[in-house]
């Protein structure tokens, strides 16, 4: 019996791939659950003196803008 691994640099799955098979995909969430985070690599805070102000407004911006591409590709 062989034993079944998954493909090299595949993602951790929690079952096997199959030889002959498709890999298992999870069905995509309904669009209402879809969202973006404010998660940009800067910290949210007041005391942040790493990140400018600008720079900050700046990934505010393009997240933003990246939400309203992903909307419109997805005709939400």
């Amino acid at each position: 019996m062989a034993i079944l691994r998954p493909r090299r640099g595949a993602r951790h799955r929690s079952s096997p791939v199959l030889p002959g098979h498709p890999p298992c995909r999870p069905a995509a969430p309904p669009l209402a659950r879809l969202g973006t985070c404010d998660d940009a690599g800067f910290a949210p805070f007041a005391d942040d003196t790493v990140t400018s102000q600008d720079v900050a407004f700046a990934k505010i911006a393009a997240r933003v803008q990246g939400t309203a591409l992903a909307a419109e590709a997805l005709g939400a």
